[in-house]
Parts: C-alpha cells; sequence; structure tokens
C-alpha cells in the first residue's frame, strides 16, 4: 500500500496518460552567443505555449509560440562597427526581446518517457539602446531597431514526472534587426544590419 500510494503522489511514469497530453507550457534558460559582434553572452528566459497538431498535420507535429526578454553587451561597438582600433574596450548594454513562432517535428511515440525534436520559426525582434563609454575617450552611441528573426532547434525533453518534463534545446538563428553605432567625438557613424547566434537553453515543461 505504501508504494502504491508514493507512485500516485509522486506522479511517476507508470500512471502515465500521455495520449490526453496535447498542450504544453514552459519556461526557459537562453544562453546564446553572436562570436563577438555584437556580443558574446546573449542571456535571458523565456516562457512557450505549444499546441499538438493533431487535427491539423498528425500527431508528431507541435506549434509553439514564444515570449523572450534578455540583454547582452554589445562589444566594443567603436571598433566593431566604426573600425576606430586603438581606442579603449568600452561595451554598450543593449536590452532584447522577442516574440516568435516555431514548427516542431517530435519523432517518437507520444508516451515516450523521452522525446526528441526539431523545429524552424521566425518571430520579431525588440533591440534597446545603449551607450558605450570611456572617460575622455570613447562616447558611443549605439540605437536599436525592430525587426525579424529566424531560427533553427533541436531538442530533448525527459519526462521527470507525470506531466514534467526538463528540457534542453541547441538553437542556431539569423536576426536581421538594424543598430546605428555614431561615433559622438568624431562624427563617425554607420549601422549594423544583421548577425548570427548560436546556444542553448534549459528549462522546465508542464504537459497537459
Amino acid at each position: 500500500m505504501g508504494t502504491i500510494a508514493l507512485a500516485l503522489l509522486l506522479d511517476l511514469p507508470t500512471t502515465l496518460r500521455a495520449e490526453e497530453e496535447n498542450w504544453r507550457a514552459g519556461a526557459r534558460l537562453n544562453i546564446w552567443s553572436a562570436f563577438g559582434v555584437p556580443a558574446n553572452d546573449i542571456i535571458g528566459g523565456s516562457l512557450y505555449a505549444s499546441r499538438r497538431l493533431e487535427d491539423v498535420i498528425d500527431e508528431t507535429w507541435w506549434a509553439t509560440a514564444e515570449i523572450y526578454a534578455g540583454s547582452f553587451d554589445f562589444e566594443n561597438p567603436g571598433d566593431e562597427v566604426l573600425g576606430t582600433s586603438g581606442t579603449p574596450t568600452a561595451d554598450a548594454k543593449i536590452a532584447m526581446q522577442s516574440l516568435t513562432l516555431s514548427l516542431e517535428w517530435h519523432p517518437l511515440a507520444r508516451d515516450s518517457i523521452v522525446d526528441l525534436y526539431v523545429g524552424a520559426g521566425f518571430g520579431v525582434v525588440f533591440l534597446g539602446d545603449g551607450d558605450a563609454e570611456h572617460p575622455g575617450a570613447v562616447d558611443v552611441d549605439v540605437d536599436g531597431h525592430p525587426g525579424v528573426e529566424f531560427h533553427l532547434s533541436v531538442g530533448v525533453a525527459v519526462r521527470i514526472f507525470k506531466s514534467v518534463y526538463a528540457t534542453a534545446d541547441l538553437r542556431v538563428m539569423e536576426v536581421i534587426a538594424k543598430m546605428d553605432v555614431e561615433d559622438r567625438i568624431s562624427g563617425l557613424s554607420d549601422s549594423l544590419d544583421s548577425w548570427e547566434a548560436a546556444g542553448f537553453s534549459l528549462g522546465l515543461e508542464l504537459r497537459f
């Protein structure tokens, strides 16, 4: 009796009814890199919701909507964009938000404890403004603009309780969002129009 009660309390996989799981909702910690231009580390969090497309395509396909918020240090925009080499290093803090849609293929059986998937999608991106400053030597203004992004992803989800999964996701993306860079001291100005990034995400999700 004690063993049965413990299994019911923990909702272990032996009590699963995976055929009823047509929705997913979760949270992720995202760590990406744009390889120095504009950033080495892009760190943020995201919330997402997914629906199984059983009635539209088949049970192996999911549609996911995700909202992301984070920030990054634009690495030395004076040197990287304007070519003002020889000046001290100064980074600009830039906020980044996005809203994305993805289509994912989950090939394994729906009652599997491990769920693998590949996906692709697009979204809108919003970049903030920032300043890169070093007293008396660097005064660079960065103005971010809205844009779009396209991404490919591969991931895995592992069931840890009845409807709770631990997730890991690898993603590559192309961001097309303009950032205007102006050196207030020299008057030089230029723009970064697009950049690539890649990274991973870790999270938890609930299926129901």
